[in-house]
C-alpha cells in the first residue's frame, strides 16, 4: 500500500507537469512575434495609434472620451462637424493584397452620431477622405504604423524584408537561456516543480509518521498476544497441577 501511494503521488505530479507544459505555449507565446520573429500588432496597439493620430491631427478641434464606451466628443474643421463620434470596430488583419507578408492592415470603422444623411451627401468627398485617414498599415519589420493613404509611397521606399538592411540596427545574439520567452516558460515550470517536490516531501513525512504509528500499534498488538499466550500457558500449568493433586488424593483413598 505504501508503494502504491508513492506511485500515485508521482503519477499525479507527472500529469500536472504535462498539463502545464501543454498550456505554456498557449499562454506564453500568444502575443509573441509572428513572421520571422517580428512583432504582430494587436487591437490595443491599433486603437492607441488611432487615438494619437486623431489628437495630433491639425484639423481636430476636440477629441475627448466620454463615459459611454467607444464614444468621443469630436470636432473638426476638415468638414464642419461638432458632436459625438462612435468607434464601431477596430480590427487588425494580414494584408493579403501586398507583396510583403509582414505588413498588416488596421481597420477603423467610425460613425458620426450627430450627422444625418444630408450631411454625408453634402460633405461626401471630405468625409470619405477623412475615413480613409483613419485606416492604417503596420510595418512589422520596423514596428511602425502608417496611414493607408501613404502606403504606396511608404512601401516603395521600404527597406528589404529581412532585417539586414544597413539602416536597421543589428541585434546582438544572446544565449537561448536569456531569451525572455524561454525564461517565461522555465520559471513557471521551476516554480511548479518546487511545489510538487514540497508536496511529495510533506506527503512522504506524513506517510512515514503513519507507518511508524502503524508499526508501533502492531508491536503493541504483538506484545498483547504474547501476554495472552503466557497467561494461557500459566492457566494450563495451573490446571495440570490441580489434576495431579486430584489424582494423588484419589490414590490415597
Amino acid at each position: 500500500m505504501k508503494n502504491i501511494l508513492h506511485v500515485n503521488l508521482a503519477g499525479f505530479a507527472a500529469l500536472c507537469l504535462a498539463l502545464l507544459l501543454l498550456a505554456l505555449p498557449l499562454s506564453s507565446y500568444a502575443a509573441e512575434p509572428g513572421v520571422d520573429g517580428l512583432y504582430v500588432p494587436d487591437r490595443a496597439g491599433l486603437l492607441a495609434h488611432w487615438e494619437a493620430s486623431i489628437e495630433t491631427d491639425a484639423h481636430t478641434l476636440q477629441f475627448e472620451k466620454t463615459a459611454e464606451d467607444g464614444v468621443y466628443l469630436f470636432a473638426t474643421d476638415f468638414f464642419p462637424y461638432k458632436g459625438r463620434l462612435r468607434l464601431l470596430n477596430a480590427v487588425v488583419v494580414a494584408d493579403g493584397d501586398n507583396y510583403y507578408d509582414d505588413v498588416y492592415r488596421g481597420i477603423i470603422e467610425l460613425e458620426l452620431l450627430n450627422a444625418d444623411e444630408a450631411f454625408q451627401k453634402k460633405f461626401s468627398r471630405s468625409y470619405y477622405a477623412w475615413v480613409e485617414q483613419n485606416n492604417f498599415f503596420f510595418d512589422a519589420q520596423n514596428n511602425v504604423w502608417f496611414p493607408s493613404s501613404t502606403s504606396s509611397k511608404y512601401l516603395s521606399n521600404r527597406p528589404e524584408r529581412i532585417a539586414t538592411a544597413a539602416d536597421l540596427p543589428v541585434k546582438a545574439s544572446c544565449p537561448a537561456w536569456k531569451d525572455p520567452r524561454v525564461l517565461r516558460s522555465v520559471l513557471p515550470i521551476g516554480f511548479f516543480l518546487l511545489i510538487v517536490l514540497a508536496l511529495l516531501f510533506f506527503a512522504r513525512k506524513q506517510n512515514k509518521r503513519i507507518w511508524d504509528n502503524h508499526a508501533q500499534a502492531l508491536a503493541e498488538q504483538q506484545r498483547g498476544l504474547t501476554m495472552v499466550q503466557e497467561s494461557l500457558q500459566h492457566q494450563r500449568e495451573h490446571t495440570k497441577l490441580l489434576q495431579n493433586m486430584l489424582t494423588a488424593l484419589r490414590e490415597r483413598h
